[in-house]
Formats: structure tokens, sequence, C-alpha cells
């Protein structure tokens, strides 16, 4: 098997060669350079929804009261944004290993868990990119952790793509696009990560949170490898040296 995925990683390589999310160097997905231009925040965040208390404020009211806490290791700006981007819209399903080891870390602050739930695509998009991100980047935590993962909703009718609309249309076009698999939860008690690339407005991750408590989940919790911070906000990271620009601050 380990040699089999050394050929499949050879093959992948040929056919979409590693490049740095930051300032696109060849045969690397992030370069030394570029990789010290964001610092992780996730140590510094709200205790309950993971954003840095910057400007004054978190993001918790975005989050459903379902979700007891949410972790992102990265603000949504240079590179990092530019790495989910090649995931999502470049056939870049490789760099999602990479990522993930990141996203990992991020889940360990969480405690025990027993699952990961990867945020569904609906099945007419999955087909049309070939892969489920949030699924990929879930399977190499789930690796890393060893978390089994664990697929309990589905999307139920295709939705407008989040990033064209503002805060008030996002909850709308979700709110109950996602639905329960199969049978009530058989662990409860469990604690359950959903897994997503990068957190906006939490719509998406709230309408998922619904589902999951509709099918008896006690315990939701969030991890994106990425949350969207606002200008003032990027500002103080600046300020205090987290966040620094050049090739890869590009937001």
């Amino acid at each position: 098997m380990t040699r089999l995925r050394r050929v499949g990683g050879v093959v992948v390589d040929a056919v979409f060669p590693r490049r740095c999310a930051g300032c696109g160097r060849r045969g690397i997905w992030l370069c030394e350079r570029c990789h010290e231009t964001i610092s992780p925040i996730h140590q510094i965040g709200c205790p309950r929804c993971g954003v840095p208390l910057l400007a004054g404020r978190c993001s918790c009211r975005d989050l459903h009261p379902a979700i007891e806490r949410a972790v992102s290791p990265f603000p949504y700006v240079g590179w990092v944004a530019e790495a989910i981007k090649y995931l999502k819209y470049e056939n870049e399903s490789a760099r999602a290993e990479h990522l993930g080891a990141a996203l990992a870390d991020a889940v360990r602050l969480l405690g025990p868990i027993d699952g990961l739930v990867p945020v569904p695509l609906h099945t007419r998009k999955h087909r049309a990119r070939g892969y489920n991100q949030s699924e990929l980047l879930a399977r190499s935590v789930s690796v890393e952790l060893g978390i089994p993962l664990i697929p309990m909703i589905q999307r139920t009718r295709p939705t407008t793509a989040q990033m064209t609309l503002g805060a008030d249309e996002r909850r709308r076009n979700v709110a109950h696009a996602f639905a329960w698999i199969g049978e009530a939860c058989s662990v409860p008690a469990g604690r359950y990560v959903l897994i997503d690339d990068v957190r906006t407005t939490g719509s998406t991750l709230s309408a998922c949170a619904e589902a999951m408590v509709a099918g008896g989940v006690g315990h939701v919790l969030v991890a994106t490898l990425a949350v969207d911070l606002d200008r003032a906000q990027l500002d103080v990271l600046r300020r205090r040296g987290l966040l620094r620009d050049g090739d890869a601050a590009r937001s």
C-alpha cells in the first residue's frame, strides 16, 4: 500500500506539479519565506468562536447555539487564501494533505473527538468538481490524528456559491439545505467536529449543525482551515506581527 501511494504521488506531481501558494515557486506546496508571512492565530482566539478578540469583537454571535466551539488556524488572506482557491477550483486535490496537517493541529485543541464530519457538497457540484475539498481535508486530519471520518449529513439541494452573497443572503441560501443521513445518532454524547475549508459568516456551518442536532448529536464543534476577518482585524494582526505583507499578503 505504501508503494502504491508513493507511485500515486509521483503521478499526481507529474500531472499537477506542486507550486508554492504564496509565490508560485515550483516543487513545493509552500516555501519557507511565504510560510513566515502568516502566523497561526488559533492560540489567541476566543475560547468559543476561535476568532482573535481584535478590534473589540469576535464572531460568537454568528455561530449556531448548538456549536460549542470553533477553531481556525489561519486568517483567510495571503498564501492561505490562495491555497484554498487552488484546492477548490484548480484541481489541486493533492494539496489537501499539506493543508490538513495544519488543520489537525487546530483539531487537537478541541480535546477528545469521536468523529470528523466534512461539510458535504451537493451531488451535482461534487460530480462537476470531482471531489469534495472539505472531505479531503477531513481525511487528512483523520489519518493524522486517528479520528474516524463519519459523513453524518448530506446536502439536499443545490445552493448558490456563498462567496457571491451578503450575510443575510448566505443564511437564506443554506437554510434547510442539509439533512441527517440514516438513523438517529447512536452516540449522542459523542463529540463531533464539522470540517470545512473557510468560515466566513458561519451560515453553512450553522445549517450543518442544525441537521446534526436533528439527528441526535449532542456536541457539535467546528474546525476550518481559515476564517475570514475584516480589515480592522487584519490591521491588528499586522501590528502584532502575526501577518506580514509582501509576496503572500494577497487577500
